[in-house]
């Protein structure tokens, strides 16, 4: 059996927060309730870690209809918009809620629960999901700006930068979704060039000032058409632009991403003029990362391309004159399946 030294790391901090759980001293009956509870239900921490995952999974999937909805602005339609702006946030708030309550009540099982009673799938199913919903949660402060507008606030500029947020959520989300569901992600034909340089340029430029200027090219001068779980593979590109361009960590200001077919794998280059990166063979490690980052977005990068059968690397500084910060390099294989399957992902 696959045994994950990431999800037994995050299994033992919460087994160590488990046996922390604060139960009322002033009522010891509270304790004791649970202990009865557990004792007359062995199933009861499996049927809390699914509800649990399928709480994480119904998260992504909110904000894939979140984002679909932000995509789509007919004239008139403003108005609606940012009412599912706001109920999309209320939403959220809503599941966070009750993520944490369910992470609690998997704690307070947890922390009366005979060790001999407890199972290790379940417990790396939990963790799973924390992991994959903390990377989730990053995107859901894109929106948290416009909570705060009115239809009077709102210019053509507010409305491509409503249109590309909505676009790059609906993408994280479906990407999200995929790797929570047992089944994974359909795979399509993808424009490296429109599905994924395009649309991150257009989306940087919409949220930083002066945007982040991306250069594309391609092999022979031709588009690059990759097989691949849009979502997820467009969550690898987002996440080593974003660290290129954050201002503590890459401070890039331009990105090129360069294509090349090498017997029967895509090659794919991206390389920026940032500060560039640690030189470590650890940067894609869980909780490694550079300054003020969470560890979360190398790490999760590399496991997604490696559900894809491929490799990525990473050059701290890149020789190139013009891009010389960090270059990470992708290599996909040419031919995929039909679903990409993240079962032992972590």
């Amino acid at each position: 059996m696959y045994i994950s030294p990431v999800l037994d790391k995050v299994v033992g901090d919460l087994l160590k927060s488990s046996a922390e759980f604060p139960w009322p001293k002033d009522e010891p009956k509270y304790r004791d309730s649970w202990v009865t509870a557990v004792k007359r239900d062995p199933a009861m921490l499996r049927e809390s870690a699914i509800t649990y995952g399928e709480g994480v999974a119904c998260f992504f999937y909110d904000l894939e209809n979140l984002g679909n909805s932000m995509s789509f602005i007919r004239e008139g339609e403003l108005p609606d918009v940012l009412r599912r702006v706001n109920g999309g946030m209320d939403a959220y708030r809503h599941n966070f809620k009750e993520l944490r309550r369910g992470l609690e009540r998997i704690k307070a099982i947890l922390s009366v629960s005979h060790p001999g009673n407890i199972s290790m799938d379940d417990l790396r199913g939990i963790a799973r999901s924390q992991i994959i919903y903390r990377e989730g949660q990053h995107d859901i402060g894109n929106i948290v700006p416009l909570n705060y507008y009115t239809p009077g606030d709102i210019d053509e500029k507010s409305k491509g930068m409503i249109f590309q947020i909505g676009t790059h959520l609906a993408h994280v989300g479906k990407g999200g979704a995929n790797v929570m569901e047992t089944d994974g992600g359909l795979t399509s034909e993808c424009s490296l060039r429109h599905r994924f340089a395009d649309k991150l340029r257009d989306f940087f430029d919409s949220m930083i000032e002066g945007g982040l200027q991306i250069e594309y090219d391609g092999y022979a001068g031709e588009h690059v058409v990759i097989k691949a779980d849009e979502g997820n593979l467009y969550r690898c590109f987002y996440n080593l632009a974003a660290n290129a361009v954050d201002k503590d960590r890459g401070g890039a200001t331009r990105l090129m991403i360069s294509a090349s077919r090498r017997d029967r794998y895509n090659v794919i280059e991206v390389a920026d003029n940032g500060k560039g990166l640690p030189n470590r063979k650890a940067i894609f490690h869980y909780g490694k990362s550079g300054a003020g980052g969470s560890g979360l977005g190398l790490f999760i990068t590399s496991q997604i391309v490696e559900a894809h059968g491929g490799t990525i690397t990473a050059v701290g500084r890149n020789n190139d004159p013009t891009y010389n910060g960090a270059k990470f390099t992708m290599r996909l294989p040419v031919v995929q399946k039909d679903r990409i399957h993240y079962p032992t992902m972590f």
